[in-house]
This record gives C-alpha cells, sequence and structure tokens, in this order.
C-alpha cells in the first residue's frame, strides 16, 4: 500500500495530473442543481456519495454551486462558488471536479489560475444542426458550450472525463490530447437501488404495444423518428400501439415539440407526453411498458437504456454515437435509420420467447457493465491519474439472432409506408459523425454575422441558420440512404 494515497493504491499519474494521488480535499463544482430530471445533477450527486463512501475521513468532499432549487435538491449540503479558492487554500492536495455543461465564463476563466489540480467532467454538447432550425438561442448555447470545453484544454492542463468513449474521442476531434481524457460511467440513481430482481410487471397485451422512451423532448433524441416507428408498427401489425413519451419539453423549442404532436396526431399514433415526472413514476413507467424504444442520433452515453434494462424491459435502439457503443452487440438494435426495421424488432422484443431470452442477454452483457462498483473504480482511475477508455461491452448472441431473423421472415410483407400529405417527412442525421472545430467556426460566423441589433426577435437568426442547416442535413440524408 502506498502512504502517498488516500485510496490505498500506488499512482500512476500521467503528465496533466501529477499529484492527484495525495488528494486531501476534493471540490464538485456544478453551476446550477435546478431542474428536477437533471442528469448533470444527478452525476454529480452521484459522484458526491461514491467519493465520499470511498474515501472515508481521509478525503474532505464538498459540492460547490452557483444556483440550487431547494424544493429538489432538499438536504444536499452545497457551499456558494464565491467560497471555493478559500476553502482549497494554497497547500497541495487539492482537487477540483468541474461538472460542465453549455460554460461557465466567471469560472472557466479562472481554471488556469486555481490552487488545485482540476478535471472537467464533460458531459457532452449537442451538435449545433440539431437546433439549428429551431432556436437560435439553443444552438448559441451549444457552441458556447463546445468553444468553451476547448478554450479549457488550450489554457490550463485540466484533465477530462467523459462519459464514454465516442465522447472521448469527440473531446480529440476538437483538439484535446487523449493522454488527458479519461472515461468515468454517469451515475444513475438507479444504480444505488443494488443488484434485486426487477418488479414484477403486467402481462403484455395481445391488443396493444406499449412502447416507452425517456428525454428532453429536444430535435436530436429522435422524437419524429419514434412517431414514425409506431406508424409503421401499426400499419404491419393488427395491435394498437401506444407511445409513451417521459421529457421535459425544451422552453426554446416549442415548435419542435409541436412537430412531433403534429405528427403523431396525422399518422394516427397515441402518443402520450407526460412531460417531466419524479424518480417514483419514472420507475413505474419503466414497469409498466411492454418494450424500450431509442432512436436518439446523438447521446453522450445513454443512461435510460441502461435505466430500462435494470428495469427488466427489453430495448430496441439505433446504434448512432455513443448507443453503438453500447449496444455494438445487442440483439435487437439496428445500423440505419429503417422505420420497418426498427417496428420488426419492437414486435421481436414483445415476442414471449424472444423477450425472455434479450432479457437474459441484457443481463449478461450490459446490465453487468454498468454498476455501482464499476463506476467507483472508473473515479478512482480518474483520481489517482490513471486515464483510459472504457472495454467494449457484450458479445453477440448467434441463436437470438436467427430467431430475430426467423420472426422478420414470418412476418407480412412491409409495404410502402403510408404517410400523411401534410406531414413532413423527418431528415435523418449521419451516424456517428462528430462537431468538427470547423463546424463550430462555421455554425459560430453564421450567427455572428446576423446584426445584434436584429436579434432580438429569436425567429429572424433562426430562418438564416435554417436555411443553411436543411440543405446540408438533406444532403446527409440522401448520402446516407435512410429510407
Amino acid at each position: 500500500m502506498d502512504p502517498r494515497s488516500p485510496f490505498g493504491e500506488a499512482s500512476e499519474s500521467g503528465p496533466a495530473t501529477a499529484g492527484l494521488a495525495t488528494v486531501s480535499r476534493i471540490a464538485l463544482v456544478i453551476r446550477h442543481l435546478w431542474e428536477l430530471s437533471d442528469s448533470i445533477g444527478y452525476d454529480c450527486l452521484g459522484q458526491f456519495r461514491v467519493l465520499r463512501e470511498w474515501a472515508g475521513d481521509e478525503v474532505e468532499v464538498r459540492i460547490f454551486c452557483e444556483h440550487r432549487n431547494g424544493r429538489h435538491y432538499d438536504g444536499i449540503p452545497t457551499e456558494p462558488i464565491g467560497a471555493l479558492r478559500a476553502w482549497l487554500g494554497e497547500r497541495p492536495g487539492a482537487l477540483v471536479i468541474y461538472h460542465f455543461c453549455d460554460g461557465w465564463p466567471a469560472f472557466d476563466t479562472e481554471i488556469p489560475d486555481l490552487p488545485a489540480a482540476v478535471i472537467v467532467r464533460w458531459h457532452n454538447n449537442t451538435p449545433p444542426w440539431f437546433f439549428a432550425r429551431y432556436s437560435a438561442k439553443a444552438t448559441l448555447n451549444t457552441l458556447n458550450g463546445l468553444k468553451g470545453v476547448m478554450a479549457i484544454g488550450a489554457r490550463s492542463n485540466a484533465s477530462f472525463w467523459t462519459n464514454s468513449n465516442y465522447s472521448a474521442k469527440q473531446l480529440a476531434v476538437l483538439g484535446i490530447e487523449p493522454q488527458r481524457v479519461h472515461v468515468v460511467y454517469p451515475i444513475s440513481p438507479f444504480l444505488f437501488e443494488g443488484e434485486s430482481a426487477p418488479p414484477d410487471r403486467p402481462a403484455a397485451s395481445d391488443e396493444c404495444i406499449r412502447i416507452l422512451f425517456v428525454g428532453r423532448i429536444v430535435p436530436h433524441k429522435g422524437y419524429l423518428h419514434l412517431v414514425m416507428t409506431a406508424a409503421a408498427l401499426q400499419q404491419r401489425s393488427s395491435r394498437r400501439v401506444q407511445l409513451t413519451l417521459v421529457g421535459r419539453p425544451d422552453p426554446t423549442m416549442p415548435a419542435y415539440v409541436q412537430e412531433a404532436k403534429a405528427l403523431a396526431e396525422a399518422c394516427g399514433v397515441d402518443a402520450r407526453f407526460p412531460a417531466e415526472v419524479s424518480f417514483a413514476e419514472l420507475r413505474e413507467f419503466y414497469r409498466d411498458s411492454d418494450v424500450f424504444l431509442c432512436l436518439s442520433e446523438h447521446e453522450g452515453f445513454g443512461l435510460p437504456i441502461f435505466e430500462a434494462m435494470r428495469s427488466g424491459l427489453p430495448v430496441v435502439g439505433l446504434r448512432s454515437t455513443a448507443i453503438g457503443e453500447f449496444l455494438a452487440h445487442h440483439p435487437l438494435a439496428l445500423g440505419r435509420m429503417d422505420y420497418d426495421e426498427a417496428a420488426e424488432l419492437v414486435l421481436a422484443a414483445t415476442d414471449p420467447s424472444l423477450r425472455d431470452a434479450v432479457v437474459r442477454w441484457q443481463n449478461d452483457n450490459l446490465t453487468s457493465f454498468y454498476t455501482t462498483a464499476i463506476v467507483a473504480r472508473q473515479l478512482k482511475a480518474g483520481v489517482l491519474g490513471r486515464h483510459a477508455m472504457a472495454p467494449s461491452p457484450g458479445v453477440p448472441d448467434p441463436e437470438i439472432a436467427k430467431a430475430v431473423e426467423r420472426l422478420g421472415t414470418s412476418l407480412p410483407q412491409a409495404g410502402p409506408l403510408r404517410f400523411p400529405p401534410e406531414a413532413e417527412r423527418p431528415l435523418v442525421d449521419a451516424i456517428d459523425r462528430y462537431v468538427t472545430r470547423y463546424d463550430v467556426a462555421a455554425y459560430g460566423a453564421l450567427a455572428a454575422a446576423i446584426p445584434r441589433r436584429k436579434r432580438g426577435p429569436i425567429r429572424r437568426v433562426a430562418r438564416e441558420i435554417e436555411r443553411f442547416v436543411k440543405r446540408t442535413r438533406q444532403i446527409v440524408a440522401r448520402a446516407c440512404g435512410a429510407r
């Protein structure tokens, strides 16, 4: 045992993390603890809990933030961000883990001068092309976030923690040296519920297929694709489809929310939007559904997928971005946006014999790959400077694959998807497209080209960006051959 290490193991510090084996105090910094179902807040609080249990009395761990919602985060001990520097002091052994969102200029500029080693917990920034059609504000926010993380990388020797190998590669594309990056999975409240068996769920109905998705109502989450898949499923089977979409509408993108609801109505899909729910209510949605369908086009990790699997739900998902990393060998994952194929996989997920086999595969290959013990080891390695990427989970099961294929061939041949003429067919992004520094500069220049005095009505900015983005995405969609 190395006496210098508070966690009982010798350090193998990297070039940007020397001295972390002698950590005596850790500050978790987050700008806001505000929203009810905020994955960044959950992750910060989860790390606080794991680090405190891990370090015991040897290392002091505190949370510093600018704003906190006392109603949602009652009982959480936090300190005002203005007290951070004094608490860090000038003694060696201080570490700051900064949960970065869209940038925090007042804090970001202080990072090089903080009397502490700094780790930037980067939770992912959505590519600007997803937001540009709907919200100039959201587009500019994500651009500021991308610029901010690049600036921190260029102006400081901070290390970076990402939530997946995909996000780590995204930072490399943006110019962050790979040796400064380490993967630490995000923490869901479900992780603290132990390894108990999933609750008993109501039997699947012969008349209705209950599909669930959980995530903010924003363009990159693929809400329009979920509706289209539900429409294809109703066309392929004699069963009604109930599509439950649990997520908080983004107040800056009301047009997207209305577009999703209008598409569901035009396609005759029973789509329900419960909005933001409590943790207890979310657990009930997982319990009362038949299948979890994720057609998100951009994710840094995809927490709800693992929550669904831990709840005993079979998952059907698109192998895009970080989801493709985790669902690489999943028997019900598809490699391109194809509504008919997604509908067939949903039918496979609800087939009694296949369902049980898929759930067993998920438990053996994926839920066992995402546990508090694994996240704790990743945290420990990161604090000690042992930066590494995560191994790929899961192995293919040829028997399940054959059973899925047999089921698909037994279904009636898919005809052309009946699509309402008054509705616009959703665009599809290219899978695994990274944001480049060129994208950041181009979208930033486009936004800056509009005189500031004319930005008052957000619609003006949105219209200018939309024309550019729509042409680009149509070209990409055609190149990908999406159906």
